[in-house]
């Protein structure tokens, strides 16, 4: 069974619904069973039903009702009603609501699957019919649409009785008739000529199909106008009879033109003589040979007039070489649609070649035959040469522009409408959105200052603007790694007739780079300057040990020591400790700030790193009632990293952001995670508080920058030092509670020389 139908039964007796169901699984159907009426139309919403066998007595509906609601949705399926209580109203009544067929149970299997097939079939057939009908439809629409969109006047007629049998729009505009009227008409009857008519339509029935010309005639209106018609005529075969097809074009616009240009030929040939256009006549029936030229040929081209009339070969023995290769296209377009204009090279008499315009048009006489080609043409060496140096000119201008080391890019109308190659590879394809609403493209702290220079330019309450600042590539917002600084002019131009703006802009992110070390070069010779001030730290604490010490030695030299003694005497250890903790403090960040160590790399399992880093944070999390979620990928791959001081990274990470969650955070949460992308490795440590705001994320990891009273401002530094010395980034985000989210990518593969 080529096709398998899907059937629908609906029937109670579950014995009898199931047997029918393995029945007709077996003869290939797709089988769907209901056992009552709610149950078949809830299919109806879910299925495509091809067939329904049907029920008459069902629990909740009777079979008509549930008939009548396959009818409603499924219009074309057939129904085949079963009853054990048949009676002839209760079939007819089916057969009226739509039913195909009637069957009394019991009844047999071979009749039941016959029922069946003959339905299905009858349905196919049925589809096939509809869809034939649909494309004839179509078909016929689409020939009408066609038919009465041609401007021409269109008329189909028999060939043996010559009466029209179909015209279009234009053709019942022309002749003023209806279509109905039209369609009583014999061909003749149009005709001012009937005699040259019918003799027309005898050689277009007795020519090849095809299109054919016919001589000029003159054609009757109903209110009794005649007018001259340019006419076509085709043959062809339609339901077993000759067809004529003809169109008709009204030349009496034509005609009067011409008429005109005979009667004015003489007063015009002053005027062309002292025309700085060559006029000129040729004869298309004798090689397109010279009839008349003006006198001014000798001005423009150096030749007698008479030269030019006595050579038939003058024109095309002066044409260029490779210009003359164009003639046969030129006069066959003439020929064709009676009119011609070209530019080619043209031989003056002192050898030099000139450029000429040429226009031709085609004359035909009363019968529409050619009978004149009359032509000007137009010196136009001097704007070739204008057109000539000003296209190198452009071509310069686009070289020097495209190959330019400054992007250059040109906003008209609000939006970019050109960049060269540099731009391309700085920012990407030309954003198809206005120029305003790309801002989501510039770096926050930078969006707005860009918008008022931008506005200052379009109200023209500037002349120029210049201004630098941070972009990001498309497709890569918000990726502080791929961010690149732009310095940015811009000036007012026209281009194209209309104001724009030219916009210079130079990559100054290496600069800025080196700017940015600079400032950071200049943050360690401060801490030079302010060595008095650590020297202070240290030299407090130092005074104090002294000091404790002197009282200790006192006290040693006593011979009896009281509990009050021993009690000091413990209180001056401590002290002297504290203050020894405080010095070896200041010391070691300094040290750390200045000398984060090189890395000792080795082959390391990240994630053994960041276990060790939760172990000593556990404490301290758990005290601040922070709840740890780690989400550590299985199978990682191994890395060369120094082990330690990934786990100082993690350790600091960790314990920035709990102390970020001390005050107003009533969900404290710390994401730990791990996973490899792109063969790079993944960490990201995340939590709940506050976040990081825009105008801070670029100072954060600037040495001694910190928010906290008690904080030093150089773990994050140092952090990115050493994750930098894994040819690594450190970067910060937005974490899903919506505070902070750092996260370090290390790469899989080996790396020598660490920076």
């Amino acid at each position: 069974m080529g096709v398998q139908y899907k059937i629908l039964i609906v029937e109670d007796d579950p014995d009898f619904s199931g047997f029918l169901e393995k029945l007709l699984s077996l003869k290939g159907y797709d089988v769907l069973v209901a056992g009552n009426g709610s149950g078949a139309v809830g299919y109806l919403n879910e299925y495509e039903i091809d067939l329904a066998i049907l029920d008459m007595q069902l629990p909740d509906m009777n079979g008509y009702e549930v008939l009548d609601c396959l009818k409603v949705q499924l219009s074309d399926t057939p129904v085949i009603m079963m009853t054990g209580y048949a009676s002839i109203d209760s079939a007819v009544k089916a057969l009226r609501k739509g039913a195909y067929d009637y069957l009394e149970k019991p009844f047999a299997i071979e009749k039941l699957l016959n029922t069946i097939q003959n339905a299905l079939e009858h349905k196919r057939l049925e589809t096939q019919g509809k869809k034939a009908l649909e494309k004839l439809g179509e078909s016929e629409e689409k020939y009408h649409r066609l038919f009465d969109s041609v401007t021409d006047a269109l008329m189909i007629f028999d060939a043996e009785s010559r009466i029209f049998e179909d015209a279009n729009a234009a053709t019942l505009d022309l002749f003023g008739y209806s279509l109905e009227e039209f369609c009583n008409l014999q061909v003749e009857e149009i005709s001012a000529e009937k005699d040259k008519t019918m003799n027309a339509v005898q050689r277009v029935k007795e020519g090849e199909q095809g299109s054919q010309f016919v001589p000029l005639r003159y054609l009757r209106k109903k209110d009794g106008t005649v007018f001259p018609g340019e006419i076509s005529a085709a043959v062809f075969a339609s339901g077993g009879r000759q067809k004529i097809i003809g169109s008709i074009r009204d030349i009496s616009e034509r005609q009067r033109t011409m008429e005109e240009l005979n009667s004015t030929k003489k007063r015009l040939q002053h005027l062309l003589s002292s025309s700085p256009s060559i006029i000129y006549s040729v004869d298309p029936n004798s090689d397109f040979a010279a009839t008349f030229v003006s006198d001014n040929v000798k001005t423009v081209l150096g030749y007698e007039p008479q030269e030019y009339i006595d050579d038939p070969n003058f024109w095309v023995d002066r044409i260029h070489p490779d210009d003359a290769r164009n003639m046969k296209s030129w006069i066959s377009n003439l020929m064709e649609s009676g009119r011609q204009a070209s530019e080619y090279r043209f031989r003056h008499k002192d050898g030099s070649y000139h450029w000429l315009h040429d226009e031709l048009r085609m004359i035909y006489d009363a019968q529409g035959a050619p009978v004149e080609v009359v032509g000007n043409s137009i010196d136009i060496t001097a704007r070739v040469k204008a057109e000539n140096q000003l296209r190198e000119s452009e071509e310069r201008f686009r070289h020097l522009v495209e190959d330019s080391l400054i992007g250059i890019a040109i906003i008209q109308d609000d939006k970019f409408v050109y960049q060269n190659r540099v731009l391309d590879k700085l920012y990407g394809p030309i954003p198809a959105k206005p120029f305003l609403e790309a801002l989501e493209y510039f770096h926050p702290d930078d969006a707005e200052k860009v918008k008022i220079a931008y506005n200052s330019m379009v109200s023209g309450r500037a002349q120029t603007a210049e201004t630098d600042f941070r972009i990001y590539p498309s497709g890569r917002i918000g990726h502080t790694p791929d961010m690149i600084w732009i310095q940015f002019r811009a000036t007012p131009f026209n281009y194209r007739g209309r104001k724009a703006l030219l916009i210079n802009a130079i990559d100054i992110t290496e600069a800025k780079k080196l700017e940015q070390q600079l400032i950071i070069k200049n943050k360690m010779l401060s801490l030079g300057r302010v060595a008095a001030g650590i020297a202070h730290e240290i030299r407090n604490p130092l005074t104090g040990i002294n000091s404790y010490l002197f009282t200790l030695a006192d006290l040693c030299r006593m011979e009896q020591f009281e509990s009050e003694d021993i009690e000091m005497m413990q209180q001056i250890v401590d002290q002297i400790q504290v203050a020894s903790n405080k010095i070896e403090s200041v010391i070691k960040r300094v040290m750390d700030f200045s000398k984060p160590g090189a890395p000792k790399m080795v082959l390391t399992d990240i994630n053994e790193s960041l276990e060790e880093a939760l172990k000593l944070s556990a404490v301290t999390i758990r005290k601040k009632g922070i709840k740890l979620e780690k989400a550590l990928g299985n199978n990682l791959p191994h890395c060369y990293a120094d082990p330690q001081l990934i786990e100082q990274v993690i350790l600091n990470l960790i314990t920035n952001a709990a102390n970020a969650m001390e005050n107003g955070t009533s969900q404290k949460m710390i994401e730990v995670k791990s996973y490899s992308k792109n063969n790079m490795l993944c960490i990201g440590v995340s939590d709940s508080g506050p976040g990081v705001p825009l105008k801070l994320r670029e100072k954060i990891f600037d040495p001694f920058f910190t928010t906290r009273e008690d904080g030093q401002g150089i773990g994050l530094n140092i952090s990115q030092r050493i994750v930098a010395d894994h040819y690594g980034s450190l970067s910060l985000d937005t974490s899903k509670w919506g505070g902070a989210e750092f996260r370090i990518e290390l790469p899989v593969e080996k790396r020598v020389n660490p920076r």
